[in-house]
């Protein structure tokens, strides 16, 4: 039941698109081919064979050329499937790619999906903050001040599984 959620995921893709875990990731390619990023090519040569690259994660999902002319706004329409058929690779990679991705990608995926199910069964969510968080970049994002929300026990009588 929770597979069909399709519009959370979106949702859930776009948070991670514009508030990546981990805004860089370091890199020493292995092998002596031109690497490929969205738009961006890093020569491959000998004499360049064992540069670190760092690459900006956060930069990246914010590039006009791939996301369009309002990468900054929160559009989770960007990920339903009619329209992630237009993604260039390579450029949405909030748990990183290749033999460094995250291992756990598909669990905190799922789990965030299930907190968000159970907060939204159960709560009215409104929003009290004016303007976009500010961030800062220690080991991995963080909002560096509070988002002002308040919440409200819902109505509605959901019957909890199990009982």
């Amino acid at each position: 039941m929770i597979t069909k959620l399709k519009y959370l995921d979106s949702c859930i893709l776009e948070s991670l698109r514009l508030n990546p875990p981990q805004p860089t990731i370091r890199s020493v390619p292995k092998n002596r081919n031109n690497i490929y990023l969205g738009k961006y090519m890093m020569k491959k040569t000998s004499r360049h064979q064992n540069n670190e690259y760092i690459l900006s994660i956060y930069n990246i999902h914010r590039d006009p050329e791939s996301w369009g002319p309002d990468p900054n706004t929160f559009n989770p329409d960007r990920f339903l499937d009619k329209n992630l058929t237009r993604l260039k690779p390579c450029t949405f990679f909030p748990f990183s790619f290749g033999s460094r991705a995250c291992i756990g990608k598909d669990f905190s995926l799922m789990a965030t999906k299930i907190f968000l199910v159970k907060l939204l069964r159960m709560f009215n969510l409104d929003l009290l903050s004016n303007g976009p968080p500010k961030y800062v970049d220690l080991v991995s994002l963080r909002i560096s001040s509070s988002i002002d929300c308040s919440l409200s026990k819902t109505e509605m009588n959901f019957k909890r599984f199990g009982q």
